[in-house]
């Protein structure tokens, strides 16, 4: 399968052609006693395909027949009486699907050889098949679009829904026993005061706020004009003086003679 993917190459490339002839000397010694390659029909079907592409005719070339017998022989000898091809030649008899397939397009390639038309993988030259001879007429395209229809057509309507069964009713559920109500728990302890909790630190006092800007003094007022003294009275008469009195009144001591006092013990 390797030469048959070189063989387009095998006259334009001097590395690829020396290649080649190099897996043709190869191949040739595989080549059994009854012409077959590797043992298998499969294995001779590649053989023969590869020589038709490159030009070599696989049974006449002096390269590919042994003890008289050539590729083609040897892939004619796993033919079955009833045209199918099998696998090995070891005495089973059955046809082999993919034997047949690859001996058929072997038998192909080697038909096209000895046609001088291309290789089988080459089918540039191969026109169509007509029955009777004449060349297939291309149906004319149609002038004019098929007529649409007038109305859409009826959609389907949808089945009814068929009703369902109705459910088996539920067997009503046993009541439950009535539970025995639970006996009061005992009070729980109050338990001891707790210790008072340490005062507080004592709150700073704010700062008091600073003054505000005094106002401007209010104008004084303007002293009133003075009213009118009216005027003055009469004067009146002195009054007289009178006798002069006796302070003592009379009988009493004479201011001249002071009193005796009596001195201390």
């Amino acid at each position: 399968m390797g030469i048959q993917v070189l063989a387009p190459y095998y006259n334009r490339d001097s590395q690829v052609k020396s290649a080649v002839d190099e897996a043709l000397i190869y191949l040739s010694g595989l080549q059994a006693a009854n012409g077959s390659v590797g043992g298998s029909s499969e294995s001779t079907a590649q053989a023969v395909v590869a020589l038709t592409a490159l030009g070599i005719d696989p049974h006449k070339d002096a390269r590919f027949v042994k003890n008289g017998n050539s590729l083609i022989d040897g892939l004619l000898a796993y033919r079955q009486t009833n045209g199918g091809f099998k696998h090995l030649l070891d005495g089973s008899s059955g046809n082999n699907q993919m034997s047949t397939e690859q001996a058929a397009y072997a038998l192909v390639a080697y038909d096209r050889f000895l046609k001088n038309q291309n290789r089988l993988y080459d089918m540039t030259d191969v026109t169509p098949y007509v029955p009777g001879g004449t060349e297939p007429t291309r149906p004319a395209e149609p002038t004019q679009s098929p007529a649409q229809p007038t109305q859409p057509p009826v959609q389907p309507t949808e089945s009814p829904v068929q009703p369902t069964e109705p459910a088996d009713p539920e067997e009503p559920a046993d009541p439950e026993e009535p539970t025995d109500p639970e006996e009061p728990g005992e009070p729980t302890d109050p338990g001891e005061p707790g210790e008072p909790g340490e005062p507080g630190e004592p709150v700073e006092p704010t700062e008091p706020a600073e003054p505000g800007d005094p106002g401007e003094p209010a104008d004084p007022e303007e002293p009133g004009e003075p009213g009118d003294p009216g005027e003055p009275g009469e004067p009146g008469d002195p009054e007289e003086p009178g006798t002069p009195t006796d302070p003592e009144g009379p009988g009493g001591p004479d201011p001249g003679d002071p009193e005796p006092t009596s001195p201390p013990s």
